[in-house]
C-alpha cells in the first residue's frame, strides 16, 4: 500500500510539473508575440531615424543588416517562431547601434564629378 501511495504522489507531482511548465510556456509565447511586435515598431522608428540621418552613406552594411533581420523577424513571427524572431532582432538592434556609433564621426563629403573630357577632333 505504502508503496503505491508514493508512485502515486510521484506521478501527481510530475503532473503538477509538466501542467506548470506549460502555463510558463504558453503564457510567455503570448507575450513575447505582442513585445517582438513592439520591439519591430521601435525596430522601423530607429530605421527610419538613421534613414533620415542618411546612414546609408556612412554606415551602408549595418543598416542593410538591421532591414535584413527586421524582416526575417517579421517572417518568424508570422510563422510563430518567436525565439528566431527575437534572436533577429537582437542581430538588427546590434546593428542599429553600431550605426549610431559609426554616424556620429561621419562626415559625408559632397563631391563634384570630374569635369568631362574635350572631345578629340
Amino acid at each position: 500500500m505504502e508503496k503505491n501511495r508514493r508512485k502515486e504522489i510521484g506521478v501527481a507531482i510530475r503532473i503538477v510539473a509538466w501542467l506548470g511548465i506549460m502555463s510558463v510556456s504558453l503564457g510567455s509565447a503570448c507575450t513575447s508575440s505582442s513585445q517582438i511586435r513592439r520591439d519591430i515598431t521601435d525596430l522601423d522608428e530607429e530605421l527610419g531615424a538613421l534613414e533620415a540621418a542618411e546612414a546609408r552613406l556612412c554606415t551602408p552594411e549595418e543598416l542593410a543588416r538591421a532591414k535584413a533581420h527586421r524582416e526575417f523577424a517579421a517572417h518568424e513571427l508570422s510563422e510563430h517562431d518567436y525565439q528566431d524572431a527575437q534572436d533577429h532582432l537582437d542581430v538588427a538592434f546590434e546593428n542599429v547601434e553600431r550605426a549610431k556609433r559609426l554616424l556620429q564621426n561621419c562626415k559625408v563629403v559632397e563631391r563634384t564629378p570630374p569635369p568631362s573630357p574635350e572631345p578629340t577632333p
